[in-house]
C-alpha cells in the first residue's frame, strides 16, 4: 500500500515528527514515531542578465523565473518582489507584487551615467523564498580583439621545453597582425620576502594569429625543489599594428609530478562496499594530468584483504590477490573481484599502481619526489547479514540517457526453491518518482563456473596482534558457498530526474529481517522541454536581416537574448547555463548526508551500553541517562553522600580503559540511508556487530594532578581535564559525543553592402515571445553594423514541460572587406586633421580597391586626390591617409566609401591573383569642430506680460559682439514659451553649465524632475513622454547620489574620501529623497538611517553641530569676522526634515530649531529667507511673517522688479526663492499678485539650459517657480508675438495648448538690433542667447594661475605635462569649492591613471576628476592664498596638425563670476628626457631571462630608474643574504643553453637581476639597454 502526505509549507528548514498509526484487517496495530526534515521550499528562482558585466550608463536587462524542484513554473497566481541593490546594500529600485502569469517576466534599470562600482545585487523573494543574483558594474572598454596564450595541457617537472602559443583573433574570427610580449615566472607567495629570488623568462616578436615559443625550464630553474612545486605565471600582451590597441591575457598552470591520475568510480553511488557472496565490479579511470583518457597504460590492480576481529592495529595484510590490466580507448580498467564466503575478513583495500613508471627524486633533496609513481587506493567495508542473505545492484559505466529505458542487473544470495517479493522505488530530488514490486522464483542452473579479475584469497591471514573476537565476526571458512541469481531491473530515466536518481531495491525475509541495496545512478542533463535556436545562415553581412529558428513545447514563453561576443571576453562567469541549473538541482538530491542521520555510532554504543556497565570496577548506581550521552558538566550520581572506596596503592592505580565502540560493518541501514529513506519498520534494519578499539591504560602519577570541584574532582593529565567521580578507586574519564550540526539551509541564479555603418550595440537582442501551435516560431532581425560574432540563446518555460534552454547560438555578422578609420573627440577649426583610413581583406584572393572622400561644404580636402587606389592582398590590411580641414563649426560628418574594380586592367595589383566581385563599404562618423579662441555667451530675459502695459509690449534688444570676436563664432537664437517651467523641461538633463561631479552638484539633476513632476501632475499636463523621461532622470540620478553616502547614513560631497559626513549635503539628501519617494522607489530604511544621523547632530539649544564641511559660505551666516552663526544651517536642517516629512512641526527637534532661529539677533537677507521658509513649514506662521517683513525692508525695488544683493549672483536667486515659497504657502493664490516683481526679477537671470548659476540656487528658483506657476495654471493664456532683425521677421502664437512648449528660431545676422511686439493675455517668457568665441580673455581679479607645459619622453616625445599654480588673491580668506577644468589640445587625452596618482598626493588634496568629452574637471574643496601647485599629464591619441591653443579655467563653483582663464599650447620640440626610453619597435623576437634576486658578483652594474621621475639619492645594499645554493650542473647546462638560444638570436638577449629597493623597482643589468616589463606583469613582479 502506498500512501502520500501533503508536506505543509515552510518559509525555512525545520524539524519535524513524522507519526504512523494504524491497524490493519488481522488486528494487527502499528504506531511509530520518526524525526524528519523538511527543507524551506521547493522553489528555485532563476535570473538571467543580458550581460555579466555593465558600463556605466548603460541598461541592466534581466529575466525572472520563479519555478518548482520539478522545474515547472509556479500558479499563474505567484506574486513576489524583485529589488536591485548596490555594492553598499541600497535598494536602488525595486518591483512590488510582480506578478508571473507567464512564468517569468522581464525588466530593466538604467544605470547612471556615475554609478557605484562593484558587485549589484539583482535579489527575489517569492512565496517566501529569497534568491539573490550578482552583476558587475565596472568602467571598461569592449576588446576589439581576444588573446589568449595557452600552455601545454599539462607540465610534466621533468620537462626540458615548455612550449606556449600565444594567439589573437578578432571576434568575427580573423587573426591580428601585430607583436607580442610575454612573461613566465613564478607565482609569489604571500608570506615570502619582496627580495626572494623569483626567476623570469621575457620573450618577445611579431605575431600574426597565433605565435608558438619554447621557453626552457632550465632557464627558469624548474629542475630543483625550489621551484619545482610552484605554479607558473604566463603573461602576455598583443599590440593591434597600424592603431597601436592592446590587449592582455594571462594565466596559470601547475607544474605535474604525476604522468597518470589513476581513480576509482562509482564511489558516489554507494560503491564502497563488498558483499560476502557476490562479486564486487569496479572501475577505474586512467588518465592524463589534463583529464584526456590515458589509453593502452599497464595499471596492476591488487586486493588487500583483512580479518580482524576488533580493530586495526597490528594487522598485516599479507595475502593479496593482483592483475595486469591494460586501459581501454576511453582510458578506463573494468575489474571484478571474486566474490568471498561470509567469512572474518572486514575489509577489501584496492592498490592500483601504473607499473611503466618509476619514482625520480631531486638531485639536491632525495626525499622529495620530482616524478611520483601513479597510484590509487580503495577501502571496501564488508555487508553483514546475519542470515548472509545478500542483494547488489550492479554500477553502470556511464551516464543513463534520457528518455530511453534501461535494464538494471540486480544480484541476490539464495536458496534453491526460494520465492522472493522484490520492492523497489526510484528517488529523484528527494521525490519518490517510480516504484514496484515483483516475485520471483530461484532455480540454481548449472552454469561454467565465472571467472574475475581478481580471485579470491587462498592462505590464511597473518596478525601481529591479536585481541578476542566477537562469535559474531569470528572466521568460519567452512560455510557453505551461496548461490546466487539475477535479474533485469527496467530503469526508466526521465527528465525530471535529471542529473541523478537513485535506486532502491528490498525485500522481506521470513524471520523478518529485511535484505536491502541502493545506487545513485548519474543522468544525462536533460530538460522535458526541447528548445532550439538557430539561424538560417551562420554567416551574413551586417545590417542584413537575419532569419531565426525558435522551437519549443507549443504555448511556450521564450526570452531570447544575443550579444556582442566581445563581451564574453570581459566576463565568462554567471552565464544561465544548464550546467549552472543541474547544479543547483543537485542540491535536492537526499543521500545519506542529508539530515537525520540514521545510521550513527549511537547503535554501538546503545548496543554495548549493559557490556560496557557490567566491566566497570565500581559499583553502579542510577544513571540519569545512557552512558553515551553523557554531558561533562552534568552531575548524573543520584546519591550525593555516596561513600567511596579507599585508594588502592599508588602501584594499582590506573584508569579504567577508555572505549570507542564502533563496527567494522555495514548493513540494511545502509541501503535506506543512501537511498534517502527514513524508515520506519516493526522489523530490525540494524544488526551489525559492534567491537571497541584498544584499551588505554593511563597511570596515577606526579603529572596527574586531582583538584576538586563541586562534589567531583577533576584531574588534569599532561595538560588535559578529566571529570572523575569522588571515592572511587579510579575516576572515570567522560566520552564526549558532539552534537551533530543542523543541516545546510539551502540557498533559495558576398553582396553590396551600401548602408553606412552606425549602430554598435553591445546587447543586440533582449525579447521575450510566445511559441505557436506548431511548436515554432520565425523570427526575422535586422543585424546591427558591428563585425563580430553574436552570441547567445533562448529559455522557454511551459506549464507541463516546464524549463527549456538553449545556449549555443550565434551568427557572424562579417563582410570579407570594410574601411575603418578613427577621429579625435573634437578639433578647432583651422587646425589639419590627418585621416588614416585602413582596408581590411579577408578573401583569399587580392582586391584592387578604390578610397574615396566624400566631399563636403563643412572641411576642405588638402590631399592631392579625394580618390585613392591600392591593393589589398587576402588576410591583409592597408592603410591611405587624407588631409582635410574643417571649416563648419559644430558636428560635421565624414564620410569614406570603398569598393573594389571588378575591370581592374593590372594597373593597381599587377600580376597578383585578384577577386572579381563587387565589394562595397561606406563608413560615416561624426567630428566635433569648434571655434578658435574661448567661448562666451549673453543671455537676455524678458517677461513679457502685454497686459500690464495696456495690452500691448515692445522693446528692442542688442545683439552685439565685441571687437576680438573670433570671425564667424557669433550665432544667436530666441525662444519663446508661455510658462515659466517650460525651458525647465526641455533641459532637465543640462539645466546648468558647470559640471556635476560631487555629492551636491548631482542632485541638479534629480530633484528639479520633482518639481515638475508635481506642477504637471497638479496641472494635469502630464504626458507619458514627460513622466517617463523624469522617472528616469530621477532613478538615475538616486543611483549616482549613493555613490557619496557614508557607512553611517551621511553624505559628503566627495563621498567615503571625506573623512566624515556633511551635515549640509545629507538634509538637502534627506529633502530631496522625501520628496521623490512620491513618485520612485527609496530605500526606507536607509532614508531612516540618514534622519537619524541629522537629528543626532542637535544641540540642546535647538541648533545643529556643523559636521563636516560647508562647501556653500553663505550657508555659514555671519556674525563678525572668524565668526559663524549655526541658525542658517539649523533652518536648512529644519527645511529638509520637514519638506521630507521625516518629522512633524510639533515634534521636538523642529521645535527646538525654531528657537535657534530666534536667538540670531543680526541675520543677512539670504538667512532671513531661510528662517521665513522654515517657519511657514513649521506652520509658525506669525513669525514667519516677521522675517518676511524685516526681508522685504532689505529688499531693492528698481523698474518693476525687486530682488536681494548677496555676495553673489547665485545667492540673491536662492534669496529670492525662498522668499518665492515662504509668501506661496503663507498666503496662496494671494501672494501672486505681491511676488510678481520677485518673479520678474528672478527669470531675468535664468540661463540657456533653462536653469540659474549652480545647483542651490537653481533647485530653490525651479521649486518657487513650479509653486508659482502652479497656482497661475487656470488664468487663460493667448499671446501673439513678432520677432523682426535683419533678414529675419518671425512670428510666435503661445495660448493655453502650446504653452509648455518652447518654441525658438535664429537669429541669421549679426550684430543685430532685433524687434520685439507683443499682444494679448497672460505672460510669456522670451529669450535671446548670444554665443560667440574671443580671442583673448582678461586676467582675473580673484586668482593667480600660472601654467607650464613641456613634452617628455626621447624618441616618440608625445607625453606632455601641464605644471599649473594657482592660488586666491585674497589674503586670510578662502573659497567655496573650486573647480580646475582643462580643455584638451585637438588629439590629445588625458593620462587617467596619472590623475589618479594625483589624487592620492596628500599635499595636492585633489578630491576627484572627471571626463567630460575632451575636457578634464579637477575638485578642490577651497583655494587659499597659499599657492598649489601640481602636474597633469596628457598623451597624443590621435595626429592632429597646426594644433591651436587650448585653455584652463579656474573659477569658484558656487560663485562662478570669480574666475581665470588662460591658454596653452603644447610645445613642438620636447624639452626635457626624464622618462624611461618607451618600448621599441619589436622587429625580431628576443628573449629576456631574468633572476629578481641580488647579484652578488663583484661586476660592474647600471642603475636605470624603472619608475618615471624616480630620482635616486643613494643606492642602498641589495642584499646581505647569501644567494641561494643551486646544483652548479644544472645552472651550467642552463647557462649553455641560454647561451646557445643568444647566439641563434637576431636581438640582443639580457640576463638581468631585478630587486626592489625602498618600495621602488630597480632594474640592474649588465648593458646598457634593458627591456621594459610587460603592463600586465608590473604588479605581480616589478614596477
Amino acid at each position: 500500500m502506498w500512501v502520500e502526505i501533503v508536506v505543509p509549507p515552510s518559509s525555512s528548514d525545520v524539524k519535524a515528527k513524522l507519526q504512523l498509526k494504524g491497524t490493519f484487517s488481522d488486528g494487527y496495530k502499528i504506531e511509530a514515531e520518526k524525526e524528519v526534515h523538511i527543507r524551506g521550499s521547493s522553489i528555485v528562482t532563476f535570473v538571467q542578465t543580458d550581460k555579466p558585466i555593465y558600463k556605466p550608463g548603460q541598461t541592466v536587462k534581466f529575466r525572472v523565473l520563479p519555478l518548482d524542484s520539478q522545474l515547472k513554473p509556479l500558479d499563474t497566481s505567484t506574486v513576489g518582489d524583485v529589488w536591485i541593490e548596490d555594492p553598499s546594500g541600497i535598494r536602488v529600485a525595486q518591483w512590488k507584487q510582480l506578478k508571473f502569469d507567464e512564468g517569468m517576466v522581464q525588466l530593466e534599470l538604467p544605470l547612471s551615467s556615475e554609478p557605484t562600482l562593484g558587485t549589484w545585487n539583482i535579489k527575489t523573494t517569492i512565496n517566501q523564498v529569497s534568491s539573490t543574483q550578482k552583476f558587475e558594474v565596472e568602467k571598461y572598454v569592449l576588446p576589439k580583439f581576444e588573446v589568449k596564450v595557452k600552455p601545454p595541457p599539462y607540465i610534466m617537472a621533468d620537462a626540458d621545453v615548455i612550449p606556449l602559443e600565444v594567439c589573437a583573433w578578432y571576434t568575427y574570427g580573423k587573426k591580428v597582425d601585430g607583436t607580442f610580449k610575454i612573461k613566465v615566472t613564478y607565482k609569489r607567495y604571500p608570506w615570502e620576502r619582496k627580495r626572494a629570488a623569483i626567476p623570469s623568462v621575457k620573450h618577445s616578436g611579431l605575431i600574426s594569429g597565433c605565435e608558438t615559443i619554447n621557453i626552457h625550464t632550465l632557464d627558469l630553474l624548474m629542475q630543483t625543489h625550489e621551484f619545482g612545486y610552484r605554479p607558473i605565471e604566463i603573461f602576455t600582451k598583443v599590440k593591434e599594428n597600424g592603431t597601436g590597441i592592446h590587449a592582455n591575457a594571462s594565466t596559470t598552470v601547475e607544474i605535474t609530478h604525476s604522468a597518470l591520475t589513476l581513480s576509482f568510480l562509482g564511489l558516489e553511488g554507494n560503491n564502497d562496499y563488498f558483499k560476502p557472496g557476490l562479486p564486487y565490479f569496479g572501475e577505474l579511470s586512467v588518465t592524463k594530468p589534463d583529464g584526456e583518457p590515458a589509453t593502452s597504460e599497464k595499471v596492476e590492480i591488487c586486493a588487500f584483504y583483512r580479518k580482524e576481529a576488533e580493530n586495526y592495529l597490528g594487522t598485516t595484510p599479507a595475502n593479496k590477490k593482483c592483475h595486469l590490466f591494460t586501459s581501454n580507448k576511453k582510458g578506463r580498467i573494468h575489474f571484478s573481484v571474486a566474490p568471498l564466503k561470509p567469512s572474518g575478513i572486514i575489509q577489501i583495500k584496492l592498490q592500483a599502481t601504473a607499473t611503466n613508471y618509476d619514482e625520480v627524486g631531486y638531485h639536491d633533496l632525495y626525499w622529495r619526489k620530482k616524478i611520483v609513481k601513479p597510484t590509487a587506493s580503495l577501502d571496501l567495508k564488508a555487508w553483514y547479514s546475519p542470515s548472509d542473505s545478500y542483494l547488489q545492484i550492479q554500477p553502470l559505466s556511464q551516464e543513463m540517457e534520457c528518455e530511453k529505458r534501461q535494464g538494471v542487473k540486480i544480484r541476490y544470495t539464495a536458496e534453491k526453491g526460494d520465492s522472493i517479493k522484490f520492492y523497489h522505488q526510484v528517488l529523484s530530488r528527494g521525490r519518490i518518482v517510480q516504484q514496484g514490486s515483483h516475485q520471483r522464483a530461484f532455480y540454481s542452473k548449472e552454469e561454467d563456473p565465472v571467472r574475475y579479475d581478481l580471485e579470491r584469497p587462498t592462505a590464511s591471514l597473518r596478525r601481529r596482534y591479536s585481541s578476542t573476537p566477537t562469535p559474531t565476526t569470528s572466521t568460519n571458512d567452512t560455510k557453505k558457498e551461496p548461490e546466487v541469481g539475477e535479474f533485469l531491473l527496467s530503469f526508466d530515466p526521465r527528465a525530471t530526474m535529471a542529473p541523478l536518481a537513485r535506486l532502491l531495491v528490498f525485500y522481506v525475509r521470513e524471520d523478518g529481517e529485511i535484505v536491502a541495496d541502493s545506487r545513485m545512478f548519474r543522468i544525462t542533463r536533460c530538460l522535458l522541454n526541447k528548445v532550439n535556436l538557430h539561424f538560417r545562415h551562420e554567416q551574413q553581412y551586417p545590417s542584413t536581416e537575419a532569419t531565426m529558428l525558435l522551437s519549443a513545447s507549443p504555448a511556450s514563453v521564450c526570452g531570447i537574448g544575443l550579444v556582442d561576443k566581445s563581451v564574453r571576453f570581459l566576463r565568462q562567469e554567471g552565464q544561465f547555463k544548464k550546467e549552472n541549473i543541474f547544479k543547483i538541482m543537485e542540491k535536492y538530491d537526499v543521500g545519506k548526508e542529508a539530515q537525520p542521520r540514521q545510521v550513527t555510532d549511537d547503535y554501538c554504543y546503545q548496543k554495548k551500553s549493559d557490556e560496557v556497565l557490567r566491566r566497570r570496577r565500581f559499583p553502579i548506581r542510577r544513571w540519569r541517562r545512557s552512558a553515551f550521552n553523557i554531558d561533562l558538566d552534568d552531575e548524573i550520581w543520584d546519591d550525593a553522600d555516596y561513600d567511596p572506596e579507599p585508594l588502592p596503592p599508588i602501584s594499582d592505580r590506573y584508569f579504567n580503559p577508555l572505549y570507542r565502540y564502533f563496527s567494522h560493518h555495514v548493513d540494511t541501514s545502509m541501503a535506506f540511508e543512501e537511498a534517502g529513506m527514513v524508515v520506519m519498520s516493526n522489523f530490525e534494519l540494524e544488526n551489525r556487530p559492534c567491537i571497541s578499539n584498544f584499551p588505554v591504560a593511563v597511570p596515577y602519577s606526579a603529572d596527574y594532578m586531582p583538584r576538586r570541584s563541586g562534589g567531583r574532582k577533576k584531574y588534569n593529565y599532561r595538560g588535559r581535564v578529566f571529570n572523575a567521580f569522588p571515592a572511587q578507586p579510579a575516576p572515570l574519564p567522560q566520552i564526549e559525543i558532539k552534537k551533530e550540526e543542523e543541516p545546510p539551509k539551502v540557498e533559495k541564479k558576398v553582396q553590396e553592402v551600401e548602408e553606412i555603418r552606425s549602430y554598435f550595440p553591445e546587447t543586440w537582442l533582449w525579447e521575450m515571445h510566445k511559441i505557436g501551435a506548431n511548436g515554432q516560431t520565425v523570427l526575422k532581425k535586422q543585424l546591427p553594423h558591428t563585425i563580430t560574432q553574436w552570441v547567445g540563446g533562448a529559455v522557454c518555460v511551459h506549464p507541463k514541460t516546464g524549463l527549456g534552454l538553449w545556449e549555443d547560438s550565434s551568427v557572424t555578422a562579417f563582410q570579407p572587406f570594410f574601411v575603418s578609420f578613427n577621429l579625435p573627440y573634437s578639433v578647432v577649426r583651422g587646425e589639419v586633421l590627418p585621416l588614416t583610413v585602413s582596408v581590411f581583406n579577408y578573401l583569399s584572393e587580392c582586391l584592387p580597391i578604390k578610397l574615396s572622400l566624400e566631399p563636403s561644404e563643412e572641411y576642405n580636402i588638402l590631399s592631392e586626390s579625394r580618390w585613392h587606389r591600392m591593393c589589398v592582398c587576402g588576410s591583409e590590411s592597408k592603410s591611405h591617409r587624407f588631409s582635410l580641414e574643417p571649416t563648419a563649426l559644430g558636428r560635421i560628418n565624414i564620410t569614406v566609401y570603398g569598393f573594389s574594380l571588378e575591370d581592374d586592367d593590372e594597373s593597381v595589383c599587377g600580376n597578383e591573383v585578384t577577386a572579381r566581385l563587387s565589394a562595397r563599404d561606406a563608413v560615416s562618423k561624426q567630428l566635433l569642430v569648434e571655434a578658435e579662441g574661448f567661448p562666451k555667451e549673453d543671455v537676455f530675459n524678458y517677461f513679457v506680460c502685454p497686459k500690464n502695459t495696456n495690452g500691448t509690449y515692445s522693446t528692442e534688444v542688442d545683439l552685439l559682439l565685441p571687437e576680438d570676436v573670433v570671425e564667424g563664432s557669433g550665432r544667436a537664437f530666441v525662444s519663446v514659451t508661455g510658462d515659466l517651467m517650460g525651458p525647465a523641461l526641455n533641459g532637465l538633463g543640462s539645466l546648468v553649465k558647470l559640471p556635476v561631479g560631487c555629492g551636491e552638484q548631482n542632485m541638479v539633476l534629480f530633484v528639479p524632475n520633482i518639481f515638475v513632476m508635481d506642477y504637471l501632475t497638479s496641472t494635469n499636463r502630464i504626458t507619458e513622454k514627460i513622466k517617463s523621461d523624469c522617472l528616469s532622470n530621477m532613478k538615475i540620478g538616486y543611483q549616482r547620489e549613493l555613490n557619496y553616502r557614508h557607512k553611517d547614513g551621511s553624505y559628503s560631497a566627495f563621498g567615503s574620501s571625506d573623512s566624515e559626513g556633511s551635515l549640509w549635503l545629507t538634509a538637502f539628501v534627506v529633502k530631496s529623497f522625501g520628496q521623490a519617494r512620491r513618485f520612485i522607489d527609496v530605500d526606507e530604511k536607509d532614508l531612516a538611517l540618514s534622519t537619524s544621523w541629522l537629528l543626532e547632530k542637535q544641540f540642546e539649544n535647538g541648533c545643529f553641530e556643523p559636521t563636516g564641511r560647508v562647501l556653500h559660505k553663505e550657508m555659514k551666516g555671519g556674525l563678525s569676522e572668524g565668526e559663524h552663526s549655526l541658525a542658517p544651517l539649523t533652518a536648512y536642517v529644519l527645511i529638509s526634515l520637514l519638506e521630507s516629512t521625516t518629522q512633524r512641526p510639533e515634534q521636538p527637534a523642529i521645535r527646538n530649531g525654531l528657537k535657534c532661529l530666534e536667538a540670531d539677533e543680526n541675520p543677512n537677507a539670504y538667512a532671513l529667507a531661510l528662517y521665513a521658509y522654515s517657519s511657514a513649514l513649521a506652520n509658525e506662521k506669525r513669525l514667519a511673517n516677521r522675517y518676511l517683513q524685516q526681508l522685504e525692508s532689505r529688499a531693492i525695488a528698481r523698474g518693476g522688479y525687486m530682488y536681494w544683493d548677496g555676495d553673489s549672483k547665485s545667492v540673491s536667486v536662492e534669496t529670492a526663492g525662498y522668499y518665492i515659497l515662504s509668501r506661496t504657502l503663507l498666503e496662496g493664490r494671494n501672494s501672486v499678485g505681491s511676488i510678481l516683481p520677485v518673479i520678474r526679477w528672478i527669470a531675468q537671470q535664468r540661463n540657456s539650459q533653462g536653469g540659474f548659476v549652480s545647483t542651490q540656487d537653481t533647485v530653490v528658483a525651479l521649486q518657487a517657480l513650479a509653486h508659482y506657476s502652479s497656482l497661475l495654471s487656470t488664468t487663460p493664456i493667448d499671446i501673439g508675438l513678432v520677432i523682426e532683425s535683419d533678414e529675419l521677421v518671425k512670428g510666435f502664437k503661445v495660448d493655453s495648448e502650446n504653452k509648455l512648449v518652447t518654441q525658438s528660431a535664429q537669429i541669421p545676422v549679426l550684430p543685430a538690433v532685433v524687434d520685439l511686439q507683443a499682444v494679448g493675455d497672460g505672460c510669456a517668457l522670451v529669450q535671446f542667447s548670444l554665443r560667440y568665441n574671443v580671442q583673448r580673455v582678461s586676467g582675473g581679479e580673484f586668482f593667480d594661475m600660472n601654467i607650464n607645459v613641456a613634452r617628455l619622453g626621447s624618441s616618440t616625445c608625445n607625453t606632455p605635462k601641464i605644471d599649473i599654480c594657482m592660488r586666491y588673491k585674497v589674503p586670510d580668506q578662502m573659497t567655496n569649492m573650486v573647480v580646475v577644468s582643462i580643455k584638451m589640445p585637438s588629439g590629445y587625452v588625458p593620462d587617467e591613471w596619472k590623475l589618479y596618482e594625483l589624487r592620492s598626493n596628500t599635499e595636492v588634496q585633489l578630491k576627484r576628476h572627471e571626463l567630460d568629452g575632451n575636457q578634464v574637471n579637477l575638485y578642490f574643496n577651497e583655494l587659499t592664498n597659499e599657492q598649489k601647485c601640481f602636474t597633469v599629464f596628457i598623451k597624443s591619441e590621435t595626429e592632429v596638425e597646426e594644433i591651436k591653443p587650448a585653455s584652463i579655467k579656474l573659477y569658484d563653483y558656487y560663485q562662478p563670476e570669480l574666475e581665470i582663464t588662460k591658454e596653452y599650447i603644447v610645445p613642438t620640440n620636447c624639452t626635457q628626457a626624464i622618462l624611461p626610453t618607451p618600448e621599441p619597435d619589436v622587429e625580431a623576437s628576443s628573449t629576456v631571462s631574468s633572476f629578481q634576486t641580488a647579484n652578488t658578483a663583484s661586476e660592474a652594474l647600471t642603475i636605470v630608474p624603472t619608475d618615471p621621475g624616480l630620482e635616486i639619492s643613494e643606492v642602498k645594499p641589495v642584499s646581505t643574504e647569501p644567494p641561494p645554493e643551486y646544483d652548479m650542473t644544472t645552472l651550467n647546462e642552463g647557462v649553455e643553453k641560454s647561451q646557445a638560444i643568444e647566439q641563434s638570436l637576431p636581438t640582443e638577449t639580457t640576463f638581468s637581476t631585478e630587486v626592489p629597493t625602498d618600495g621602488k623597482d630597480l632594474s640592474i643589468s649588465g648593458t646598457a639597454e634593458t627591456l621594459a616589463d610587460i603592463d600586465s606583469t608590473e604588479e605581480s613582479t616589478t614596477t
